[in-house]
């Protein structure tokens, strides 16, 4: 995964990237709703049956006959396991979708955590490798 920095902390993986723009490709809220529920692999009944919905109301959410209320949105989010609704949402009206910094600090902070154990890893490796090195040249 590549990962590029610009001004103010905005960090964006090249999958966040193609997320938008597959985002952008869609034209109406049916289409989004529908291709959320594909990606993730699941079938409008799971979902249906994941949000309590009876099976009429969210035929018409899905068909655009009826809208899902904006506080089930987190839910159905959680459901498919992505936000491409919000994404959808903030780039169709121009806002720009990014990690916010707070955020972003954890997640730096994590890496280093990561790299730091694992370069204490390597070198554990390497003077095991010295040691059985000495002991074959004995």
């Amino acid at each position: 995964m590549q990962i590029t920095q610009e001004e103010n902390l905005k960090i964006m993986s090249i999958e966040d990237m193609k997320f938008q723009e597959l985002a952008l490709s869609l034209k109406t809220w049916n289409q989004v709703l529908l291709f959320a529920i594909r990606h993730a692999g699941l079938t409008q009944d799971s979902v249906r049956l994941g949000m309590k919905y009876d099976k009429g109301t969210f035929s018409r959410i899905l068909s655009g006959d009826a809208h899902m209320p904006p506080d089930r949105l987190n839910e159905f989010n959680e459901i498919v396991g992505h936000k491409l609704t919000l994404v959808w949402l903030c780039l169709r009206e121009g806002y720009e979708v990014r990690v916010l910094p707070k955020t972003l600090e954890e997640k730096l902070i994590e890496k280093e955590r990561v790299i730091e154990e694992q370069a204490r890893k390597i070198q554990n490796y390497e003077e095991c490798f010295a040691k059985l090195g000495a002991k074959i040249k004995e």
